[in-house]
């Protein structure tokens, strides 16, 4: 979309709960209703969070993943591209991608 002079825009639902110290992408990023991101997390562009997904403290989420509803990270890494799927949960200390 860039290449053709299009603009990324990011969307965050009022219905989200979202914490302290958080470095969140402008550019293409949609935080939907009931999803919580807690303290010190990054979210790179192009990333989608469903409802009632969880994201725990000092995640680092990167471009273009998808989280999907009721999934649940604790203190992980994800590279590009990343998808997790419905109600999964990823533990402390892993990384992907």
């Amino acid at each position: 979309m860039k290449k053709i002079g299009g603009n990324y825009f990011s969307v965050i639902s009022n219905r989200a709960t979202i914490g302290h110290h958080n470095s969140i992408s402008s550019q293409g990023v949609f935080i939907m209703s009931n999803a919580i991101i807690t303290n010190g997390v990054e979210i790179g562009e192009g990333t989608i969070l469903y409802h009632g997904s969880r994201v725990g403290h000092n995640q680092s989420i990167g471009p273009y993943c998808l989280i999907s509803s009721s999934a649940t990270i604790l203190e992980s890494k994800f590279g590009e591209g990343v998808l997790i799927g419905y109600g999964a949960s990823i533990c402390k200390d892993i990384e992907i991608g």
